[in-house]
């Protein structure tokens, strides 16, 4: 199993755990008033989407047209349609 990074270190996680015992309260607060005071905050927690993985077929396929259009000069270059551009 792959262990993830630590983003943080040692000292941050006692600063973190110093700073929640700080701000102990008698009266119990909900997870989702929390999560509502930090996206108030600024602080919204994302996932990165998933990208599907390049089948065999697609990869051969990439590597044959890279390896075609390699030698190319910048007027053959030039020459080439781009549709994926916007004008805004």
């Amino acid at each position: 199993m792959n262990v993830r990074p630590r983003s943080i270190s040692s000292s941050e996680d006692k600063y973190v755990r110093v700073s929640s015992l700080r701000s102990a309260r008698d009266v119990p607060v909900s997870c989702t008033t929390v999560h509502r005071r930090l996206q108030q905050a600024g602080l919204h927690g994302r996932i990165s989407a998933k990208k599907p993985l390049l089948r065999s077929n697609n990869k051969k396929k990439r590597l044959q047209w890279a390896k075609k259009h390699r030698n190319w000069t910048a007027d053959d270059w030039m020459k080439v349609l781009w549709t994926d551009k916007s004008k805004f």
